[in-house]
């Protein structure tokens, strides 16, 4: 008889531990607004600590480096070229027709519990009525009325209007909300919850508790800052004006005010982590931001720029099994994280996938990758410029377009020698060598491929690559 218990125990405990094995994780994801990849997450230790647990990204980028493309790129897992946001303004009217095929239902179609949290989509509540986006089980959206007030603020809550104070910081009423939504979960459903704070997004608004805080903090100003000679460089860029004392003091000050903006978003970390508990050991947990922002490399402030310091994004996944502390060097981008999170949670798009799971690759640096990806700038005005690039391990090429012209500037950047993008090789002024004029004519194919590609046909792994040095001169 004690010989039938002991097996009978031995089967439930192998039966127990399968069906644990095979739950659906839980998914975080975090999005911050404008959040750069050069050393701004070393300033928050919760995020640093999170880095150090997971899988870092070296070479993360926004598919359009600008907020209501790059987070419609997320939503749908499409590029901009695909969904056809392809600016800021009235954004959410071109993405409404759509806000049924995107990552929420999909999840909910699933068996999960979803949430969504914070900034939405640019023009949301005012290219239409404030309204509940299919697909999601709690929906808080902030509306950025007066220019994303930190302060003062509405949201749309599950169908109702409700206005914050003076005194309510908009970073930590996301995270009670989304502390709450956690402690709401049982294990009896799997919850992806999507969670964005406008922070670090200007008008840089720390919260008064962190006023201050990195007063001395130095403001490290990269070759590319203020690039004195931008000849080389598209119309847009060569149209910009030096930056003089009061504008180069004025970035450093909001340089501090970014990062203490991002000091919310660290303690809204912490907070989600301890809210999880022992889930998680079963929790995905996702931190990105949905484009980077240059402060005055190559003279530029802000964002939709296909240089570094605009299009690369901080990227960390901490995945349960997974020993921390890895660092990944191959090339991703939003639409990736949108495949990763439906392959682990079993979920179908409705529409085809521009991006790939990067599961494989979180457990396996080693397996092929793409050898290149494409990142969109472009505004609805034709008169304003647009352009489509082209990033490799090792090359950037640009192909950029301004006044409606069908005639591009060409640019050509040699990363392993010029990593802050300064000289561009196939500049109009210069006659290229014959090693970067066969460098263009090989990414004009790649990008040819990409610029209107659909699904499938954006994975780009093509052989053999351009050498790193200029081999025939």
């Amino acid at each position: 008889m004690k010989k039938l218990f002991l097996v009978l125990m031995a089967s439930l405990t192998l039966i127990t531990g399968a069906n644990a094995a095979s739950k659906k994780p839980n998914i975080v994801l975090i999005m911050t607004d404008d959040q750069d990849d050069n050393g701004s997450i070393w300033t928050m230790p919760t995020v640093t600590a999170l880095a150090r647990q997971g899988v870092r990204f070296t070479n993360s980028y926004a598919a359009q480096p600008l907020c209501a493309p790059s987070r419609s790129s997320f939503l749908s897992g499409q590029y901009p070229h695909n969904h056809g946001v392809l600016g800021n303004f009235h954004a959410y009217g071109a993405f409404q027709p759509r806000e049924d095929r995107t990552i929420g239902p999909w999840l909910q179609s699933a068996g999960y519990q979803t949430a969504y949290i914070g900034k939405i989509i640019n023009g949301y509540g005012e290219d239409s009525l404030p309204h509940v986006l299919p697909g999601w089980n709690e929906f808080d959206g902030w509306i950025p009325n007066d220019h994303n007030k930190y302060y003062d603020f509405s949201m749309y809550e599950n169908g109702h209007m409700v206005q914050y104070g003076p005194k309510d910081y908009s970073t930590d009423i996301f995270k009670t909300k989304a502390v709450n939504f956690i402690k709401r979960q049982h294990n009896s459903s799997p919850f992806f919850l999507l969670l964005t704070p406008n922070a670090p997004h200007r008008p840089h608004i720390p919260a008064a508790r962190h006023v201050g805080m990195f007063s001395s903090l130095p403001f490290e100003r990269s070759p590319a800052y203020d690039e004195n000679d931008v000849s080389d460089k598209p119309s847009y860029i060569q149209e910009m004006p030096l930056i003089d004392a009061a504008g180069d003091l004025a970035n450093e000050v909001e340089f501090r005010q970014r990062r203490e903006c991002l000091m919310a978003v660290d303690e809204m970390v912490k907070a989600i982590i301890d809210a999880l508990g022992n889930k998680i050991d079963n929790t995905i947990i996702i931190y990105t931001s949905d484009n980077g922002w240059s402060q005055g490399d190559h003279r530029k402030i802000g964002k939709n720029l296909q240089y570094e310091s605009a299009s690369k994004v901080p990227l960390i996944i901490r995945w349960p099994g997974i020993a921390g502390g890895q660092v990944r060097r191959q090339l991703v981008n939003n639409l990736d994280l949108t495949a990763t999170v439906l392959d682990v949670a079993g979920a179908t798009a409705t529409n085809p996938l521009d991006g790939v799971s990067l599961k494989n690759l979180i457990r396996d640096d080693t397996i092929p990758w793409r050898t290149s990806i494409l990142i969109e700038t472009s505004y609805y005005s034709p008169e304003k410029y647009h352009s489509y690039s082209v990033r490799s391990n090792d090359w950037l090429y640009v192909e950029s377009y301004s006044g409606g012209t069908s005639v591009a500037f060409h640019e050509v950047y040699n990363q392993t020698l010029d990593p802050y993008q300064l000289k561009n090789e196939v500049a109009p002024s210069k006659t290229p060598s014959r090693f970067y004029s066969k460098v263009k004519d090989y990414f004009r194919g790649d990008l040819n491929t990409l610029k209107t590609c659909v699904g499938p046909s954006c994975w780009i792994r093509s052989f053999p690559r351009p050498p790193k040095e200029k081999a025939d001169e």
